[in-house]
């Protein structure tokens, strides 16, 4: 298959864990930024649900990839977006349109938006613009598969970076199992130790792929610890440093931190005002239940709404030993803090009385 239209588009990739703040981050650093000017949110969500692949990971996992950065590069699958003759949204279409309503923080664009002949007018438009604009992607499921990703971009030439966002795998444990109640817990012996061990895993291997990625693309952490505590200095770190928003920035200048994220920040990250001041103040209010915004009621994040939760998941985890003992224990958890940045800031509980 393969094709990708000549790659001409950077591509950029937000991967993150399940409740590790993804839907604002994603909307915060890369919809909201200038640069981007395609915004897709969850495409692997619409191939795994047309079955062009399966959610077990068996099949082909290069036709995923062909279809994953051909979609990139305005090769827009009909069996995805739909039909432009018969106006029909299709699988993705219906679904990036839910997402985009129920966004946090940003205005909903409208369903025609993600007609299939909407979504290649703007595609194609991206390498016109001076310089040239990046398609941004906020995905999941490609967890565990960063090396894939990575070297797949290599062989296609496409342009790709990853953000890779990663969180204390205990916190992301405990806030899934709080959050949602799906088969694949329901069917665990032990859902608290073997939800983290699956964390370990997938993280540990995802970070050595970052540490060995191949000349060619560019991928690097970043810690939602580190979002929580000082957004603005982590967005700032971001735009600085990371290649392609660094040569965005040279060549654009003014800001750091463009408007459109800035305005963002202010009215819906909770920690985005300096400690004291009374915007700080106003948004660390507790949240009282049935007033938090519909479908954003999870526990443990960072947005104005969860924040009073975000640690919550330590007063689990402090009472559960057989948490504990995988934690320290288990050689994926062990691996993961070691080669890990973020681990600096994961904090130690274990020895909590």
């Amino acid at each position: 298959m393969h094709n990708s239209s000549k790659c001409q588009s950077q591509v950029i990739m937000q991967l993150s864990q399940g409740r590790a703040g993804s839907t604002v981050t994603g909307n915060m650093m890369l919809r909201s930024h200038p640069f981007c000017g395609m915004y897709i949110d969850e495409l692997m969500w619409g191939i795994y649900r047309t079955r062009i692949a399966n959610r077990d990971g068996s099949g082909d996992f290069e036709h995923v990839l062909d279809v994953f950065f051909n979609s990139t590069q305005c090769v827009l699958p009909t069996k995805l977006w739909g039909n432009a003759k018969d106006g029909s949204p299709g699988t993705l279409g219906s679904w990036f349109g839910k997402r985009d309503r129920f966004g946090m923080g940003v205005k909903s664009r409208g369903k025609d938006y993600f007609k299939i002949d909407h979504q290649a007018k703007v595609c194609a438009e991206l390498s016109k613009q001076h310089p040239p604009k990046a398609v941004c992607v906020k995905e999941l499921k490609f967890l565990g598969r960063v090396g894939d990703l990575l070297h797949g971009a290599v062989r296609r030439g496409v342009r790709f970076s990853i953000l890779y966002l990663l969180r204390d795998p205990r916190a992301t444990t405990l806030s899934q199992l709080y959050s949602f109640s799906v088969k694949w817990f329901q069917e665990m012996a032990n859902p608290m130790t073997d939800v983290l061990r699956e964390q370990c895993r997938i993280a540990a291997s995802d970070v050595q792929a970052i540490i060995d990625a191949p000349k060619g693309v560019d991928a690097t952490q970043i810690c939602f610890e580190d979002f929580k505590d000082r957004p603005k200095g982590t967005l700032s770190d971001v735009y600085a440093n990371f290649p392609p928003f660094k040569r965005w920035w040279k060549d654009m200048g003014g800001e750091l931190i463009p408007l459109e994220v800035a305005e963002f920040g202010d009215e819906h990250i909770a920690n985005w005002h300096p400690n004291g001041s009374e915007a700080r103040k106003s948004a660390l209010k507790p949240v009282q239940y049935g007033q938090v915004p519909v479908g954003f009621d999870h526990h443990y994040s960072t947005d104005v709404s969860r924040i009073v939760h975000v640690d919550s998941w330590k007063d689990v985890y402090i009472r559960d030993k057989t948490m504990q003992e995988v934690w320290q224990k288990d050689e994926n958890c062990i691996k993961l803090r070691r080669i890990s940045k973020c681990a600096a800031a994961w904090p130690d509980l274990d020895n909590v009385p």
